[in-house]
């Protein structure tokens, strides 16, 4: 858990602190290996800099190569903060006495950074092509012509092989393990010292704030030179069989560097990289302090119990998302193809299902089965997290039951169809983007109008600028009924199929209960949402006029009429077996998903409520039990394999044997389970005897 919640953090602080880094990349490859007057400076200074990007490449280009700059965060951060802290909680960075040993901390620093900066050197390779890269008019170092993070990876994988992509991670090594020695060692140590203060004593995140804050002023002055260093090998341009166009090395860059650009060449950039490197600083371990806190207190507060259906929803539908995208470009292709043509009097790109996949990766390469990932991602955080949240949310309220305490079919029905078209009007300017995203492709087997966009940020960017906020809702009215229909027939098949087989054999069987039921819901709303599915990727992908009006159709309607005069009945089912196969497979993995997540919490919460609820040798073995748990749904929730989730379902016990039938939530085991400091203390707040009560 340690590596995963110094990941998050990182993502959180590096989300903020990305325009500063394509700042102070531009600033650090300005005058390349040239002497001081005798090049063009683009960039006359920190502040000047911001305006010559936005001027030049669009306000937007402030936060080029944003997704591979959070993978990195990731993957460096994870690691790296993840491996301190495992280390910091075994006593591996403190002496004798218990206080922090400064070369213990040194050197376990360094390590972790040394080992998070490998694995996350790909991702910062293609960071630094993608900053780099601007208008001509103020183009810096070598210009590499990537059309996204996806595109980089797939071309130096090409040219070079999987060597290629830890190109130049010798130089990030050192620079990693000096920064984070200099980093982690600082902050910690002022933290101790700053917590002999009652004023830092009793306010944690402030002692972190200002801890921080020195941890930045020490890592910018030790680490800008081998920051610079790494930019430009990263950056450099190379040969074919790969070597580098400039330097060979860190050594060659240095030597090379100190002969044309002398001792401020190495701290280019320096200002850019503190003002980046201190708020980063502060923002990541706030973050991480933040995080590593609500490890155990997560839900405990009731107001974040209020939000964390919404959550734990969106973050449910991200993990079904990602594996599931591929089927959805198949669908959208499938869906746009022989677009208002009769049928035999259009070319067959794609021949069917299986077909369609070879096409695709054959006329544009096997990472197009991708495309749109990053917005199709965004539309299931937004649109899930409103969708199964909100129903979460009046169910967990009995909002649905009848006056027998069953699920009404009325009241589900209502409450799913809503939720569904709110969410989709929220998400609606993802969907537009994702739509227009996966329908682009090589010439040789296009289908649908094709939008030239070169990624998510500047679609959205380009559809603003044309048509204004009501272009980024282009298309919403088909949305919503869609999502209504889809979601009423899912989640009330999926409620009301898991109360029936929870009578059977499923009783004592909660996850296969859900798998079972998730294959009814996908087979319903398959059915009963692929022609709305059509309909929407239609409008959606449709070109617009000078007005912003729709080239082919004028709405929901009007797209009806043309497509059952063209295409007939079986056009409003093109892409029916990619839908299905995709939002069978999307709604295991979602309501898997958010089934885990929603025990997790309440496993964490079972943890932490029981450390300060009870200290009897029998309650010891209950928290490891519930630990153990929080352990089991993390490996599970990695996996996402159903196979696994049977195993792990036939190996645990029922919780819900002695409760009541007729209410179900979303999650595998159906009502809420109590957990350990429930059972152990009254709502009086006294302490009851915890020997008598059941695994928690």
């Amino acid at each position: 858990m340690e590596f995963v919640l110094g990941g998050v953090a990182a993502i959180g602080a590096g989300f903020f602190t990305n325009p500063l880094d394509v700042i102070k990349t531009r600033l650090q490859l300005q005058g390349e290996l040239k002497a001081r007057e005798s090049y063009t400076v683009h960039y006359r200074g920190f502040f000047h800099a911001f305006y010559a990007v936005a001027k030049a490449d669009g306000v937007l280009a402030l936060q080029k190569g944003l997704v591979p700059a959070l993978w990195y965060q990731l993957f460096l951060n994870g690691v790296r903060l993840g491996t301190y802290d495992f280390a910091e909680k075994r006593g591996w960075t403190s002496n004798k006495k218990g206080e922090v040993s400064i070369p213990k901390c040194m050197i376990v620093g360094a390590l972790a950074g040394v080992a998070g900066a490998f694995s996350g050197s790909p991702f910062y390779l293609v960071k630094t092509h993608l900053q780099s890269q601007a208008s001509e008019s103020i183009a810096v170092g070598y210009q590499h012509k990537h059309a996204g993070s996806a595109s980089a990876l797939q071309d130096i994988y090409k040219k070079h092989g999987i060597v290629g992509l830890w190109r130049g991670a010798t130089s990030s090594m050192p620079r990693v393990a000096i920064g984070s020695a200099s980093q982690l060692v600082t902050i910690f140590l002022c933290k101790e010292h700053l917590n002999q203060y009652e004023v830092f004593e009793k306010r944690p995140l402030f002692n972190t704030f200002v801890s921080s804050l020195i941890g930045g002023i020490a890592i910018t002055s030790l680490m800008t030179p081998f920051d610079v260093i790494m930019t430009r090998l990263y950056n450099q341009g190379t040969d074919a069989q790969g070597r580098g166009l400039l330097y060979k090395g860190i050594i060659d860059c240095f030597l090379k560097m100190w002969k044309t650009e002398g001792v401020h060449g190495f701290y280019k950039g320096f200002m850019p990289n503190y003002i980046r490197l201190g708020p980063h600083t502060v923002l990541c371990f706030v973050f991480w302090d933040a995080l590593r806190g609500l490890q155990f207190t997560v839900e405990y507060h009731r107001r974040l119990g209020r939000v964390m259906e919404f959550i734990l929803g969106g973050i449910a539908a991200i993990g079904a998302g990602f594996f599931t995208n591929p089927l959805d470009v198949i669908k959208t292709r499938l869906q746009l193809q022989g677009e208002l043509q009769a049928r035999g009097l259009y070319t067959v790109h794609y021949r069917g299902f299986f077909h369609a996949f070879y096409a695709v990766a054959k006329g544009d390469g096997i990472l197009a089965l991708q495309k749109g990932l990053v917005p199709a991602l965004w539309y299931q955080l937004v649109m899930n997290g409103v969708r199964l949240g909100g129903y979460d949310f009046v169910e967990k309220r009995g909002l649905l039951l009848n006056k027998k305490g069953e699920t009404s079919l009325i009241k589900a029905t209502i409450a799913s169809a809503f939720t569904g078209c709110a969410s989709a009007y929220i998400a609606s300017p993802f969907y537009l983007v994702k739509t227009h995203l996966q329908s682009k492709s090589a010439e040789s087997v296009a289908v649908g109008y094709q939008h030239k966009h070169s990624g998510s940020a500047s679609a959205l960017w380009k559809i603003y600028k044309e048509n204004g906020i009501v272009g980024l809702w282009r298309g919403v009215g088909s949305a919503m009924p869609r999502a209504g229909v889809g979601s009423a027939s899912q989640l009330v098949s999926f409620s009301l199929c898991k109360e029936y087989l929870d009578q059977l054999v499923f009783s004592g069987r909660p996850m296969l209960n859900t798998f079972t039921s998730s294959i009814v819901g996908g087979v319903a709303i398959t059915t009963l949402m692929t022609p709305f599915d059509v309909i929407m990727t239609r409008l959606y992908n449709q070109g617009t006029d000078i007005q912003g009006r729709g080239i082919l159709y004028r709405g929901v309607l009007d797209c009806s009429i043309k497509m059952w005069k063209t295409e007939g009945f079986f056009g409003f089912y093109k892409g029916f077996i990619p839908n299905y196969i995709r939002l069978g497979p999307h709604t295991i993995l979602c309501f898997h998903g958010q089934s885990y997540y929603d025990d997790l919490v309440e496993d964490f919460r079972a943890v932490g409520h029981g450390l300060e609820a009870c200290s009897s040798p029998t309650f010891c073995q209950r928290l490891c039990l519930a630990s153990s748990r929080v352990v089991l749904r993390l490996a599970i929730l990695s996996t996402t394999c159903p196979i696994y989730t049977f195993i792990h379902d036939g190996a645990m016990e029922d919780p819900n044997a002695n409760q009541p039938k007729g209410r179900y939530n979303l999650r595998s085991n159906g009502l809420r389970r109590e957990h350990v400091a429930d059972k152990c203390i009254n709502r009086a707040g006294s302490r009851q005897n915890c020997q008598s009560q059941d695994n928690p």
